[in-house]
């Protein structure tokens, strides 16, 4: 059977065989950057950094390779790519595309090595910090960090930031930024969809700041001929409800630059947990008026919560105090609620926490059962909104 390639819009897919349970393909961007590919019953997902996190149709469950186990596979998939438009064995679907694009991803075939894979991925290292978290809905966003860091971090959970102090970018750091990136993406910038303002909380920034990084990254990006028309037309960006105080007035004004979504981590809606374990400072009043400004001005909201925490002994009162938490909002159906399971690392206050309070960890099954009940429950109260894992542990762009 002749391999096909189908040229969409944004992407370009190889499909190698579709024999029975044998099916192979792969889909690049048109910079002949891998996305993804499929060799039954393997899924692939790689990163710009060439890193692959490995999935299976039979299970739930996901691991990242080694190093060395991505590059074989890389190496693989390339190689086969390669070969078959060396051979011009294949059958083409061109609905999608213009003849120019195609024959720019043409090109880079015919161009590429397997040593310049691997030195592509460095080079997105070399860019980015590297990029430690996003939302799952935000993994084809455009990452552009107008921050640094974490303006509290000190949350006994998390790790993200430890290797940076906060602090603001300037407006030529930014400008110099996306001039990089731009060069660095190409037409691999037709698969983002949207800018992700980056980091740990960005948008702690005074209002003006932020409209002001807006305004750069839309000029920019409106200059360069890789950017497609809607790249700009929603923002987003993480927001912490305990040093951020945004008003109506400044959310609309936001609002108006296309802030489209805020992501708000609550973890818990118990105090115990948020103050002796988590380490995090809570300001329940704060955080609801926080959320009634955002849908007041039409600014979706993704909420996540952690699975887990608190261990077997607090497991009663944190899906307890968490849901009366969340039943208290106004939710539609282009917000989201994530649930996170609890990740541990030894070297982090929290795992320390757990042993000073004498609490048991939950086990995997237990942690499943957790997020199943808070689950229901939320799709219950909230039945146009969406409810999602977040694995943390998971994150891949």
């Amino acid at each position: 059977m002749a391999v096909k390639v189908f040229f969409k819009k944004d992407t370009v897919s190889i499909v190698f065989g579709e024999d029975g349970n044998q099916m192979y393909f792969a889909t690049f961007d048109y910079e002949f950057r891998l996305m993804a590919a499929y060799k039954s019953p393997n899924l692939y997902r790689r990163g710009f950094n060439n890193q692959i996190l490995l999935g299976n149709v039979f299970s739930s469950e996901s691991f990242f390779l080694t190093k060395e186990g991505s590059k074989r596979i890389l190496q693989n998939i390339y190689e086969d790519a390669i070969d078959v438009f060396n051979s011009r064995s294949y059958r083409v679907d061109l609905k999608q595309q213009s003849n120019d694009l195609v024959n720019h991803f043409i090109e880079k075939v015919e161009k590429t090595t397997f040593d310049e894979v691997i030195l592509d991925g460095e080079r997105f290292e070399e860019l980015y910090k590297p990029i430690n978290i996003l939302p799952p809905d935000q993994y084809l966003s455009l990452y552009i960090p107008i921050t640094e860091g974490c303006s509290y971090n000190k949350c006994s959970f998390c790790n993200l930031y430890k290797d940076r102090r906060f602090r603001i970018k300037t407006e030529g750091e930014i400008n110099n930024f996306i001039n990089k990136i731009v060069n660095y993406f190409g037409f691999s910038l037709l698969t983002r969809r949207g800018v992700f303002l980056g980091e740990g909380n960005a948008l702690v920034e005074d209002a003006e700041k932020i409209i002001e990084s807006i305004e750069i990254i839309k000029r920019e990006l409106k200059q360069s001929k890789f950017a497609h028309s809607k790249l700009d037309d929603s923002f987003a960006g993480f927001m912490d409800t305990f040093y951020t105080k945004k008003t109506h007035e400044e959310l609309k004004k936001l609002k108006e630059r296309n802030l489209s979504k805020v992501f708000i981590g609550i973890e818990s809606g118990s105090e115990y947990i948020l103050n002796k374990l988590l380490m995090k400072p809570s300001n329940r009043g704060n955080l609801v008026q926080t959320l009634k400004n955002l849908k007041s001005v039409d600014i979706n909201v993704g909420i996540t919560v952690m699975v887990g925490v608190g261990g077997r002994e607090l497991s009663e009162e944190h899906i307890k105090e968490t849901l009366n938490l969340l039943f208290g909002f106004d939710l539609g159906e282009n917000d989201i609620i994530y649930l996170s399971p609890i990740v541990e690392y030894p070297d982090l206050a929290y795992s320390k926490l757990m042993e000073e309070y004498n609490l048991s960890r939950l086990t995997s099954e237990e942690i499943k059962t957790q997020m199943g009940m808070m689950k229901e429950s939320l799709l219950k109260r909230f039945p146009k909104t969406k409810v999602s894992i977040y694995r943390v542990d998971r994150f891949i762009y």
